[in-house]
């Protein structure tokens, strides 16, 4: 008969911690009769994987790319030895075995997507002779720190410009100019990225809206080979520029709770945030820049 209660309890009940940080809980373990086990063990792991497949799978041609990477791998015994080679008994009742482990200083953030994540977790076993363990796991999150001022090239003021002219039939039209300017390009979730765009079009065509996108863009690496993914994060839009005319235009995009582009030692995955700013006219869109922050 399995225990009435087995799980693991930490003393942060948010359950996230910053590398380095200790990590104190107890397993809860409740028997409604006496048990013989092997022991009570607490293992805790921190690991990197990325798997995605191209081509149809089954099909010939098909490949599958997967990778992993491990940042620990620890065993605590919290009943019993790692040696035993007896059983224990352990009475009925209610248990509570308490334990602690320290964090490596070097952690990626934790990190969840289709293709890839960063994950941490705590399982706890009870060891059984000749029969099945049983187990409780326990996932819990890690939030590397960024210091913006340990990187002095993000506080420095960032402007982009590109230039683009269009065609119409066999006649081609003045050019289409667009800037955009940031203050700075190092930002933390919770931050505001306030930036302004200058449009002049010197086309005879309308430009029905400018458009600014905050972008991730993710980079898996597996075996030799790169995947990249791109997802819209905000879309901010701006005015009409009519032709022959120019626009000013400045606002703001609030950044939501992201994981950092720097994941802190992660070789498997890689995360970039940029702004893209779009002019959209009628069956052309003029791409104009990327600016990455």
């Amino acid at each position: 008969m399995a225990p009435t209660r087995f799980s693991i309890v930490l003393d942060n009940p948010v359950g996230a911690y910053f590398p380095g940080q200790t990590i104190t809980g107890k397993v809860i373990l409740v028997l409604d009769q006496e048990k013989n086990s092997q022991g009570l063990k607490l293992k805790l792991n921190g690991e990197a994987e990325v798997k995605w497949q191209e081509g149809i799978q089954g099909q010939s041609g098909s490949k599958g790319f997967h990778e992993k990477e491990s940042y620990f791998h620890t065993k605590i015994v919290l009943l019993g030895d790692e040696r035993a080679t007896t059983d224990i008994s352990i009475p009925a009742g209610h248990h509570e075995y308490p334990f602690s482990f320290e964090l490596p200083l070097s952690l990626p953030s934790s990190f969840e997507s289709p293709f890839g994540h960063v994950r941490y977790d705590i399982e706890a076993v009870v060891k059984r002779s000749w029969k099945f363990d049983y187990s409780t796991k326990l996932m819990f999150t890690v939030n590397a720190l960024v210091d913006l001022n340990l990187r002095a090239p993000l506080a420095e003021p960032r402007e982009v410009t590109k230039e683009k002219s269009i065609c119409c039939l066999c006649c081609k039209e003045g050019p289409i100019s667009m800037r955009i300017e940031m203050p700075r390009t190092g930002y933390v979730p919770g931050d505001v990225i306030k930036f302004s765009v200058a449009s002049e079009n010197s086309s005879s065509r309308p430009i029905a809206a400018i458009v600014v996108y905050f972008i991730r863009e993710i980079y898996y690496r597996a075996q030799g080979r790169a995947k990249s993914v791109q997802e819209e994060i905000v879309k901010k839009r701006g005015p009409e520029v009519q032709p022959f005319l120019s626009e000013s235009w400045a606002e703001e995009i609030h950044i939501p709770p992201v994981p950092p582009s720097d994941l802190g030692g992660c070789k498997i995955i890689e995360i970039v945030y940029m702004l893209k700013v779009t002019a959209c006219i009628i069956n052309t869109n003029i791409q104009s820049m990327r600016s990455c922050i």
